[in-house]
């Protein structure tokens, strides 16, 4: 085995393995057929998109102001309307707004990353591709909640939430 054969196999298993965490995460795909898509409901850096304009559901999402809803990563959310997607995470990774509130999401990093919404939440979005110094931004018109991942890293843990109250 020379060392062409050992790059070639390191490869396969890269892309298998990143094929079977976004098929195993459900990511890049929708089983409903009124998901929005990027564009749909998040609006790049300076549109005026709302969590109400996606097609979520009136009940999805938990519309009790998210009082029952945990972190998706442990802890506890802070008042925040700005997170820092960094270091392939979000930071805060959990955060709590108003009714009404426009979160903004910057890439600080050189890695590209998504702010793409779970199912089940009050809001449905994705950011699409958030390249260095990229930002992305939605409004959130409806309590409840909402947990969101990094489409290439949402397996790894780069995972987030909004409480809406």
């Amino acid at each position: 085995m020379n060392d062409s054969t050992v790059v070639v196999g390191a490869a396969v298993l890269w892309l298998a393995s990143m094929s079977a965490m976004l098929l195993g995460a459900g990511c890049g795909t929708s089983d409903s057929a009124d998901a929005a898509t990027a564009g749909d409901g998040g609006q790049p850096a300076g549109d005026s998109g709302t969590a109400e304009d996606t097609g979520a559901s009136a009940d999805a999402g938990d519309t009790d102001g998210g009082a029952a809803h945990a972190c998706i990563k442990g802890g506890s959310a802070v008042a925040a309307t700005a997170v820092t997607v960094k270091n392939f995470e979000f930071d805060p990774p959990c955060i709590t707004v108003a009714r009404g509130t426009k979160v903004t999401w910057t890439n600080t990093g050189m890695a590209s990353h998504t702010v793409t919404s779970d199912p089940g939440g009050v809001a449905t979005f994705d950011s699409g591709a958030l390249g260095a110094a990229g930002t992305f931004e939605l409004t959130f018109d409806t309590a409840g909640w909402v947990d969101y991942h990094c489409i290439p890293h949402g397996a790894g843990g780069m995972r987030g939430t909004v409480i809406v109250e």
